[in-house]
């Protein structure tokens, strides 16, 4: 998991530096985030938290955890298919949907980068900052293989990434698809919301850790698309792209 976020980081920062002429600020906020995410991913086993300093689970994730959580022989499908539908989801967002916004392709890119950059440096942030112990570690399921996460539940990056990517495509899709732009948000809620519930089931996060990372991801996404669509989309070169001008007759 940690090379192929790593993989993701440098074809992001790759591509950008060939298609790309952002301004300092851009490059600041999605360069600099970018490289601090990567740095993190190789540093995270050192950095995390020993000791959690956040145990019990209240009822209200107490609920959740024992309605939805995967039977013990579940757990593990249930981790690797919340990696194989976030990433389902991360891959073709950053790198497809900019080719058939309408948009700029390396504009649009910049944004994803952006928003990928936020996101991240928010999750690990918190992760360390509460260190909140995970519910199979708690619950000695002997669900986690690497121990070191056991203290990083609070908040659920996969959850938080997911919602960015939904809200981000989104948002950025709607305007030239503006007659199914209610089945694009529906579709990408849908795979956002999996990915949240999946890890519930793996045992690797409560409901709450995985609603936080909801509204961290939603919010962080709406914020920064909405100021680029506005600063460098709208302005620039509307209804363009470098690579491809795609349309569906509707």
């Amino acid at each position: 998991m940690k090379i192929s976020s790593l993989s993701v980081l440098i074809l992001i920062i790759f591509s950008n530096t060939v298609f790309s002429k952002p301004g300092d600020l851009d490059y600041i906020l999605g360069y600099g985030g970018i490289a601090l995410v990567a740095t993190n991913e190789f540093f995270k086993e050192k950095l995390a938290p020993v000791k959690p300093a956040w145990k019990e689970p209240n009822p209200f994730d107490l609920y959740f955890r024992d309605h939805l959580k995967s039977s013990d022989s579940g757990v593990y499908t249930a981790n690797t298919f919340s990696d194989i539908v976030l990433w389902g989801m991360i891959i073709p967002c950053t790198f497809a949907a900019p080719a058939m916004s309408g948009y700029r392709y390396n504009e649009h890119l910049l944004v994803n980068m952006q928003v990928f950059a936020v996101t991240g440096i928010i999750v690990s942030t918190s992760k360390y900052i509460f260190a909140r112990q995970r519910p199979y570690a708690f619950f000695n399921t002997g669900s986690g293989s690497e121990k070191y996460k056991d203290n990083l539940s609070f908040f659920s990056g996969h959850s938080a990434f997911a919602f960015a990517t939904a809200t981000t495509t989104s948002m950025l899709l709607q305007k030239k698809f503006h007659n199914i732009s209610g089945l694009i948000w529906s579709n990408s809620l849908t795979l956002a919301a999996t990915t949240g519930l999946l890890r519930i089931a793996a045992d690797r996060h409560y409901m709450s850790d995985v609603l936080t990372g909801a509204v961290i991801g939603t919010l962080t996404a709406y914020l920064i698309a909405k100021n680029q669509k506005g600063r460098i989309l709208e302005k620039k070169n509307p209804q363009k792209t470098i690579l491809f001008n795609w349309s569906f007759p509707l």
